[in-house]
């Protein structure tokens, strides 16, 4: 109700008279505070999308940190880990996901709420509004804004490539806050995140001397989790079955390949994978196949190996495995290095499989 209405209403009603109203003084007096008070309890509530309760506040986030590794000298292996957490401030623009859940005490859920990092703040044209009563908030990013990413129980997950300057490779790298009780009278939200995949690195050389020049054309992971869901309120991945192999280029320019150094004269041919989490088959390890092209020739050939480092290990979320595979005479040499918390289970072996002729 409108102010000058009120005190409108308020001069009509002091401004009875006694001759017109035997009482009019006592009872216009009587009136007047009566509308009056009813007047401050309809003012006392909110516009927003809860009026359950008086009290309440819009939700403010102070920071977003993703728990992440330190840079291991090439860009793809650097985004993975338990070390500490790094807030999300750059490039402005990043936006996350918020999710309100149903509670007592609201009318409805807020969902997939999008959030803008302005290089100093986080930003919304969707205000989250938190009254009284405690909901659960969760989060995640990057923000996806397709109808998939609408339910906070079932975010998709895939396997896929990973490379820090392709925009889409980033796109799959999920990383999400579980739920967090709030009302009105909480702290601004700081929010850390964890990545919901594992990262796998590999860094392939050549043998020293090898003269041949072989350049990488393409990867090919044996047996892996493609896609699964996670449940961001809780953490929990489903759908975690091991279905498939999983091929992927190096480079987001397809048909380009990446040229393999001879050990020791540089950095490695680098690629990386995001992988859903699961347990590798214990028998043999993990199988990765590369497809080599050596300069001149108009075909790539294929040449693979089984990591036996990797055998019967539960790949765990938010860890990166690196592992280094050297290309020589007798094929392909190979050393799993399991990063971070891991207990170390370093192997090195010299696999029968053919030479590369």
């Amino acid at each position: 109700m409108k102010a000058n209405k009120i005190y409108h209403n308020l001069s009509q009603l002091s401004s009875f008279r006694k001759e017109e109203y035997p009482q009019g003084e006592v009872v216009g007096k009587l009136l007047a505070t009566l509308f009056l008070s009813l007047c401050l309890s309809l003012t006392s509530c909110s516009d927003s999308d809860d009026n359950t309760v008086a009290t309440e506040s819009i939700l403010r986030i102070t920071s977003v940190q993703t728990n992440t590794g330190t840079n291991a000298g090439t860009d793809a292996s650097a985004t993975r880990a338990t070390a500490g957490y790094t807030a999300i401030s750059t490039p402005p623009g990043a936006r996350i996901g918020i999710f309100r859940l149903t509670a007592t005490g609201y009318s409805s859920n807020i969902s997939n709420s999008s959030y803008t990092c302005t290089g100093t703040s986080w930003t919304t044209d969707n205000d989250i509004y938190l009254n009284g009563q405690s909901a659960n908030v969760c989060a995640y990013y990057p923000y996806h804004s397709e109808t998939e990413y609408s339910n906070p129980a079932s975010i998709p997950l895939a396997s896929a490539r990973y490379h820090t300057d392709i925009s889409e490779d980033q796109a799959k790298d999920i990383c999400y806050a579980t739920s967090q009780s709030m009302n009105a009278t909480s702290a601004p939200w700081n929010i850390k995140m964890e990545h919901a995949c594992a990262q796998l690195v590999l860094k392939i050389t050549k043998q020293k001397g090898y003269s041949r020049k072989f350049s990488l054309a393409k990867v090919t992971l044996g047996s892996i989790v493609t896609k699964a869901t996670i449940n961001i309120t809780t953490g929990n991945v489903t759908n975690s079955t091991p279905t498939a192999d999983y091929s992927y280029e190096p480079t987001a320019t397809t048909g380009k390949v990446v040229p393999i150094p001879e050990e020791g004269s540089g950095d490695p041919c680098t690629t990386a994978a995001l992988l859903i989490p699961y347990t590798v088959d214990a028998t043999n390890g993990l199988t990765v196949t590369l497809y080599i092209k050596e300069e001149g020739a108009t075909a790539a050939k294929d040449v693979s190996c089984y990591v036996e480092g990797l055998k019967g290990v539960e790949l765990k979320a938010g860890v990166r495995y690196a592992v280094d595979l050297k290309l020589g005479v007798t094929g392909l040499q190979t050393k799993a290095i399991l990063l971070e918390d891991l207990e170390a289970k370093n192997s090195e072996t010299i696999t029968k499989d053919p030479t590369f002729d």
